[in-house]
């Protein structure tokens, strides 16, 4: 098989994977923008490939230097998309593929009378700096699926035969003959091109797939996080819930009991207790509002609505304090507190 029929499968395989690829990202659920620009550089590329294998059927300048162009335009595009893998585009990385490109392209556009190994060497060592590039910019990046290394290396590989071709073209000067099955520089790219075209496009497809899964177990881990986190807030509900039953309870009692007796025994009681009683009354009132204001302050530091600004504090009053709030219970059980 020639160079030039080469070319052609490469450029028909190149197109149909496109419009595979557009094709799934229409009626996925999930839209992925790199996916579409993916597909777009394999048109490209593939447009360009086409051009090139039509060397003696079209003109010079639309096989080589418009199909050079194309080609040089698809693989940058390429390589920026399955450099953002991870969603993550680099500034410095879309701007070397896009300078590149643009330059590499309009080099071979405007020279139409330039002669094709002068052509042939910025597009040689774009392209392949291109391929080195990606692979430098995938090699830095955080995620490192299998398939992440597994398509690094063969951008890295790609790139090899385009700087040899460059090589090759200074060193043969107008010897050098394009898109001929005797140039063994172009033999070496369409060799490599095989394993580009198949690692690289479904190890792309791959490498989706893993960042995926990646994303499924990290949405795992977090739903797995909030449960935690939800178990802990309920514990600590019941246990709020049981504090509150519980210190709210003899400060009630107290009151209930005090304010049971004052309607009781009014008239036998003296005016001194019944000023005492309803000291303790008031008191416990105090206390128990003091308690629900405390219950409050601890719901809002639970929350992180509260700033905390600690502080050295006397404990005896507060002992004093609860002492009084419980006096009732105490006598009626004659407890003794020193």
């Amino acid at each position: 098989m020639d160079s030039k029929t080469i070319l052609f499968v490469f450029s028909i395989i190149s197109i149909s994977i496109a419009f595979l690829f557009l094709f799934y990202n229409t009626y996925s659920k999930k839209k992925n923008k790199f996916l579409s620009a993916f597909a777009l550089s394999k048109i490209l590329a593939g447009a360009g490939v086409y051009c090139l294998s039509q060397r003696y059927q079209l003109s010079d300048y639309l096989s080589l230097n418009v199909g050079g162009a194309l080609l040089t335009i698809g693989y940058a595009l390429e390589l920026f998309c399955v450099s953002s893998y991870d969603n993550v585009t680099s500034r410095k990385a879309s701007l070397f593929f896009f300078i590149v490109s643009l330059f590499t392209a309009t080099f071979l556009l405007i020279g139409i009378n330039f002669p094709y190994h002068i052509l042939c060497v910025p597009f040689y060592v774009s392209n392949g700096s291109i391929m080195l590039f990606g692979a430098w910019v995938i090699f830095n990046k955080e995620i490192k699926t299998p398939f992440v290394k597994l398509v690094n290396l063969v951008f890295a590989l790609y790139a090899l035969p385009f700087f040899l071709a460059a090589i090759g073209a200074i060193y043969l000067g107008n010897e050098y003959e394009v898109i001929s099955n005797s140039n063994q520089f172009e033999s070496l790219i369409e060799l490599v091109e095989i394993i580009h075209l198949v690692v690289g496009t479904i190890g792309y497809i791959l490498i989706l797939k893993e960042i995926d899964e990646l994303e499924i177990q990290n949405q795992n881990l977090i739903i797995q996080e909030d449960l935690k986190l939800l178990e802990e807030m309920n514990y600590k509900k019941d246990t709020l819930f049981s504090i509150i039953s519980h210190d709210l309870r003899n400060p009630m009692g107290a009151m209930l009991n005090l304010g049971q007796l004052l309607q009781q025994s009014h008239e036998s009681i003296s005016i001194e207790q019944r000023d005492e009683m309803i000291s303790i009354i008031t008191q416990a009132a105090k206390e128990t509002f003091n308690l629900l204001d405390n219950l409050l302050q601890w719901s809002r530091t639970e929350t992180g609505n509260l700033d905390i600004d600690p502080e050295q504090i006397t404990l005896q009053p507060l002992i004093h304090n609860i002492i009084r709030l419980h006096q009732q219970l105490i006598d009626e059980k004659k407890i003794n507190i020193d």
